[in-house]
């Protein structure tokens, strides 16, 4: 229990340090804490390498940002393009993952996907033929979705320190099954002697 304390924490100073850093920056706090959530997610998740999750997480950022463009380009944001979009998107992360066999977790992937539609569908849906400057400006990092994936960053970072340090909740369960399987094991050895 003193875990959840500890990592939530954590991801409370990863966000104070991430808004300094932005201030200095002056990235603008775009979706803060959108990111640092997402971010912390992907952190304490037990799937993967560190590094795998961050390469899925980066994968599904750009597969993201590519389903914006299909939407202008071919799928003219018609009714049926916005339910293609979604769709190609998943099936593009899906297979990318499958055919790493696990090294890109899905979960990580997902995320990445979903930091960027949680940061950018309300400004897409307002100007859809913005999305290449939207997305990839090249004057600034002052955009919603860079702001939202660096606090992300700091969400991964400041969970993955407190996982290092004080473990995470798998190891816990497995402590704590390993606890119920000594007990019963002693417990049938007392009954027969």
């Amino acid at each position: 229990m003193g875990k959840v304390f500890i990592q939530g924490g954590a991801l409370a100073l990863a966000g104070i340090a991430a808004v300094l850093v932005e201030q200095i920056l002056g990235l603008g706090l775009g979706y803060m804490t959108l990111g640092l959530i997402i971010g912390g997610i992907l952190g304490f998740s037990t799937q993967g390498s560190p590094l795998g999750r961050v390469l899925a997480f980066l994968l599904g950022i750009l597969v993201g940002a590519v389903v914006y463009v299909l939407r202008v380009l071919v799928l003219n944001e018609s009714a049926a393009g916005e339910a293609l979009g979604p769709l190609i998107g998943l099936a593009l992360i899906t297979l990318v993952c499958g055919l790493t066999a696990g090294r890109l977790p899905l979960i990580s992937a997902l995320l990445g996907s979903a930091l960027i539609v949680g940061s950018y569908e309300a400004t897409f849906q307002l100007a859809p033929q913005n999305v290449a400057t939207d997305l990839f400006p090249l004057d600034s990092l002052q955009n919603i979705p860079a702001t939202a994936t660096f606090a992300a960053a700091f969400g991964y970072l400041g969970a993955v320190l407190v996982t290092s340090l004080v473990g995470s909740d798998s190891d816990e369960k497995t402590e704590r099954s390993g606890e119920q399987g000594d007990s019963s094991t002693v417990s049938l050895s007392k009954s027969e002697g």
